[in-house]
């Protein structure tokens, strides 16, 4: 029988799949490829997105049509937003050559459907010939409501360029919200905070996975680390990324100290690509920052400890369902496990402040017996709640009856 064609539309590429935004559409198009045929667009605003091209050929994609941001300026993209009252997100991520080659692979064969990931790469809808297919809109987590927690938390000129973004994305995604067939998001809180918001159309939860295999492995690979008489205690994400370079910086100054006079030395690593300037810094008070590395499975498998010390986050952080199948005990804020199925005190320690954080650290690094069953109960759980299969079921069925049913329920598909 022959595949229905669907147009994969994504502000980024999802390669290397090495964060929590590229991993969902990774699997997405993995699970889909089974049953249609896709075309991936996606403009390449990085160097290593665009080495990594290949990969997307063992997923089973028909046809990838990349676009080449990588000399763009980001302020220029702003510039540019501002003179257009853009948001600066889909400024940025527009590029019209790669519109262009969207428009003529859509004149040759027409696109049964379009997964739209993510709203920065909204304008590439504008490419597909009328009558446009059915759009099902993955907006994964409230991006407008992100930059509003960035702008009330900033103190600099920057604050008014969040408070911007937050307004004009909001009606973009309002919008897009209301004429997709579908609107997709990584948890059930999301999707409520968009309708509290006033988002309306048919709002679904599909909710990320992880596969716990792949991670449980890194404990038979060999240390990364120069030698095991040290405990370390990492904290795994994209460092250039505003929340997690908060949440290093928060660490590191505040729970740091706190957790070395309870618990004896350790060494806290910061793991990720791209790390900022403030994160650079830390190195100059003994905190290992790595950078991107090839494999991450063997820094989470022989760490003392895995910390989420996130106070600013939306939908799943991918990095503790990560560290949980990894079998590394963890401690979380409760910002951080909010939309994880996972409970406190048994799979895993969460604290707020810097210093319950730092006791509740303590405990982990000093109490083997603790750690050993928080991070057999937390493998567990996420065994059993997080199968990648169950979570692609899902979406392959919400795709199907999204195209079938007008744009109107509010529901849960996973």
């Amino acid at each position: 029988m022959m595949k229905r064609r669907l147009l994969v539309l994504a502000h980024r590429a999802p390669v290397p799949p090495l964060t929590g935004e590229k991993m969902r559409l990774w699997r997405f198009v993995q699970g889909l490829a089974r049953n249609w045929e896709i075309t991936l667009a996606a403009p390449v605003d990085r160097a290593e997105d665009w080495e990594a091209r290949e990969a997307l050929s063992g997923l089973g994609v028909a046809e990838i049509l990349f676009g080449d941001l990588t000399k763009r300026s980001r302020a220029a993209s702003g510039l540019r937003a501002l003179n257009s009252g853009a948001p600066i997100s889909l400024e940025h991520f527009h590029d019209p050559a790669l519109a262009a080659r969207i428009a003529e692979a859509a004149r040759k064969t027409p696109f049964d459907a379009v997964l739209l990931y993510g709203s920065g790469g909204a304008r590439y809808l504008e490419a597909l010939p009328d009558p446009r297919p059915p759009v099902i809109l993955d907006m994964v987590d409230v991006d407008s409501a992100k930059w509003e927690d960035l702008a009330r938390k900033s103190s600099s000129p920057m604050g008014w360029v969040y408070a911007r973004e937050a307004r004009r994305l909001k009606r973009v995604e309002e919008d897009l919200a209301r004429s997709s067939a579908a609107c997709l998001f990584a948890t059930p809180a999301e999707r409520d905070l968009f309708a509290k918001r006033g988002g309306t159309g048919k709002l679904l939860a599909v909710e990320n996975g992880v596969d716990c295999d792949y991670w449980a492995a890194g404990k038979s690979m060999a240390s990364p680390y120069p030698d095991d008489k040290i405990p370390r205690v990492i904290f795994t994400g994209a460092m250039d990324y505003p929340p997690n370079v908060e949440a290093a910086v928060w660490f590191a100054r505040e729970i740091l100290p706190r957790a070395k006079a309870l618990a004896g030395p350790f060494e806290f690593v910061a793991a990720g690509a791209r790390p900022a300037k403030e994160v650079l810094a830390l190195q100059e008070t003994g905190v290992r920052v790595t950078g991107r590395v090839e494999d991450m499975r063997p820094y989470l498998a022989h760490a003392a400890a895995a910390v989420a010390p996130l106070r600013l986050a939306r939908g799943v952080q991918n990095k503790l369902l990560e560290a949980m199948a990894s079998r590394v005990p963890t401690v979380a804020t409760p910002a951080a496990l909010e939309g994880i199925s996972a409970t406190p005190g048994a799979d895993l320690l969460t604290s707020a402040s810097a210093s319950e954080f730092a006791a509740a650290l303590a405990r982990l690094l000093l109490d083997s017996r603790l750690s050993a069953l928080l991070s057999a109960n937390a493998f567990r759980a996420m065994r059993d709640r997080y199968d990648w299969s169950s979570r692609l079921e899902a979406l392959e069925a919400t795709m199907l009856q999204a195209l079938a049913e007008p744009p109107d329920q509010t529901q849960d598909a996973a």
